[in-house]
């Protein structure tokens, strides 16, 4: 619930249904703190949180959120060639 309502309109987001053309308006106060990148295919929206810099999923639905996995916790290109079973097709560029 905003603390006022100067704040509710703050954190709304509107949804549509691009079958029915129906749209929902939601109070998301999860998003106080972070930039909205956008969402995802599936509907999450990808965030970031300004004083951590966490990126993090969230479902507006049912506003579960996950952490991801910080850019440094990725293995290298140089890592993953000392993996067993290691092919130069399984590096992706991108």
């Amino acid at each position: 619930m905003p603390r006022t309502e100067e704040e509710a309109p703050r954190y709304r987001r509107g949804f549509m249904n691009v079958t029915t053309g129906c749209c929902r308006y939601v109070d998301l106060p999860e998003l106080r703190g972070h930039n909205v990148f956008g969402p995802t295919t599936e509907g999450l929206l990808v965030l970031l949180d300004r004083a951590t810099c966490v990126v993090r999923l969230l479902n507006p639905v049912t506003r579960q959120a996950a952490d991801l996995p910080p850019a440094t916790a990725l293995p290298s290109q140089s890592d993953m060639k000392e993996l067993p079973g290691f092919r130069m097709v399984d590096i992706l560029d991108v």
